[in-house]
């Protein structure tokens, strides 16, 4: 009796010694595999318990997966969660101290500028912003100076739509390719935009009307969530032309909240 006694605490020790050597074992994939199943099987409770053992174990070293948690679909079901709220929170933070010690190296190379180029004179920017939505709703009117060209090239955020670009309410010519490479090194979710240029040459004001989706951003320094909305160069918000160097921008802010729309902010930038 007393060996089966011994025997029967040996397997139980057994058992619970690989179950630890299991537990040990554990990727940072297979805590995200294991939230996504319980998802998929209404499991909230299970899910956060995964969730937040990638979190405490995997969180520093996966930091970027804060991207991907923020944009996938199927986590969206959990935004109204106080808990979700809590796991993202550290996540970003875990992403933010991974951002404030990378080092980039840029390739310096001459600038050589084409005086002939076309350039952007001036900006003003009406800017729409719904957050929970994540979109941007923008009416902007650009004075540019086409100088002697037939077109001038830019960049702007490939998800966006173009309603009408226009010249004293004439619509004008132009090509927006979301599909194609961004032509800006540095502005890797942006769309080459080109404009032809009205019959008059010279200095032109042209209303720009567009809406760009966020909910996909992947872009340093950048963020579209509830309480801190950061839109930076990299973004192309605005339809930026690399050759225009020296201009200056008027942008009042609004912020849609339902059916109202309140102004947050105005402000010159100069270029």
């Amino acid at each position: 009796m007393r060996h089966q006694i011994h025997y029967r605490r040996f397997l139980l020790m057994l058992v619970m010694l690989s179950a630890a050597t299991f537990a040990l074992a554990q990727t940072a994939n297979d805590y995200w595999l294991a939230a996504d199943k319980a998802l998929a099987a209404g499991d909230t409770d299970s899910t956060f318990y995964y969730l937040n053992l990638f979190r405490e174990k995997f969180g520093r070293q996966y930091a970027y997966a804060y991207t991907t948690f923020l944009t996938e679909e199927d986590y969206r079901t959990l935004h109204n969660d106080a808990r979700w709220t809590a796991f993202m929170d550290s996540m970003r933070t875990y992403k933010h101290d991974t951002e404030d010690k990378r080092k980039i190296i840029y390739p310096r190379k001459a600038v050589v500028e084409d005086t002939n180029a076309p350039i952007v004179k001036r900006y003003d920017i009406l800017l729409d912003i719904d957050v929970e939505k994540k979109t941007l709703a923008v009416t902007l009117t650009a004075q540019i100076d086409f100088k002697d060209s037939k077109s001038i090239d830019f960049t702007l955020w490939n998800n966006s739509t173009i309603n009408h670009i226009r010249s004293k309410n004439k619509e004008l010519t132009y090509s927006f390719d979301t599909n194609a490479k961004s032509s800006n090194t540095y502005i890797r979710q942006g769309a080459p935009l080109r404009l032809t240029v009205p019959k008059k040459k010279g200095i032109c004001s042209i209303t720009f009307d567009y809406t760009c989706n966020l909910d996909s951003l992947d872009i340093w320094m950048s963020s579209m969530e509830k309480d801190w909305v950061q839109l930076g160069y990299y973004v192309a918000w605005f339809p930026i032309n690399s050759d225009s160097r020296d201009f200056t921008a008027n942008v009042s802010v609004f912020h849609q909240r339902r059916l109202h729309s309140q102004q947050l902010g105005h402000c010159k930038i100069q270029g």
